[in-house]
């Protein structure tokens, strides 16, 4: 994705649910919000690529999350790791979001 699309985005995100709808959902995207662990997120879905866009740090359940810096391996990945409240998380939204692009 080109750097300026990202930024775009990553700004949007903390648009209302319908303006961000409404910018993006055409006929050729179709675009869900959900939530995984108190992260919101959108997936934006086409023929030709699915974009996620995580919303950053907003309120305090987001924080206590921060804080959660303990390591560990991230999908057993050699040389990988990540925070642990981030893994988490990830793993919450990676279970939704294969829900919801099997349901489109």
């Amino acid at each position: 994705m080109p750097p300026q699309k990202a930024a775009i985005l990553a700004n949007d995100i903390y648009m209302s649910e319908e303006a961000f709808v409404a910018k993006y959902k055409n006929g050729e995207n179709r675009v869900a919000q959900a939530y995984a662990d108190g992260v919101m997120f959108y997936i934006i879905d086409s023929k030709r690529e699915t974009t996620l866009v995580f919303r950053g740090t907003v309120t305090t359940q987001d924080i206590y999350k921060d804080f959660q810096i303990q390591h560990t391996k991230f999908h057993n990945l050699q040389n990988t790791e990540v925070h642990q409240g981030f893994y988490k998380s990830a793993l919450m939204a990676e279970n939704k979001i294969k829900n919801i692009i099997s349901k489109q």
